[in-house]
């Protein structure tokens, strides 16, 4: 399935106006149409605000998504978000390195 019929299904069934996602992503509804209409595509920044916005896993809309580890992403994320500052600090380093090592 292609991002533009991706993208229509899902503000489609979660009943979001193109005017309402645009305005959630920071476009104009002109801009979500093209994309619908497959005549243009978002920057990946704006791909993960649509996505943010609509409440879809990360990397859905370019079915580019693992669903059990985005579960796991999603649970991870939720936890992070309520540490103190610090703690959450100490997760990115660990995080950064992780990244580093299996490179």
């Amino acid at each position: 399935m292609s991002f533009a019929k991706r993208l229509k299904d899902a503000r489609m069934a979660k009943g979001v106006k193109r005017e309402s996602l645009g305005e959630m992503v920071n476009k104009s509804a002109r801009a979500v149409k093209a994309w619908e209409l497959g005549q243009n595509v978002p920057t990946i920044e704006t791909r993960r605000k649509i996505e943010r916005s609509l409440g879809l896993p990360y990397g859905y809309l370019n079915n580019d998504y693992d669903k059990e580890l985005c579960d796991v992403l999603s649970q991870f994320n939720l936890i992070v978000q309520n540490l103190d500052p610090v703690k959450r600090q100490h997760i990115v380093r660990i995080l950064k390195s992780s990244i580093q090592i299996l490179k």
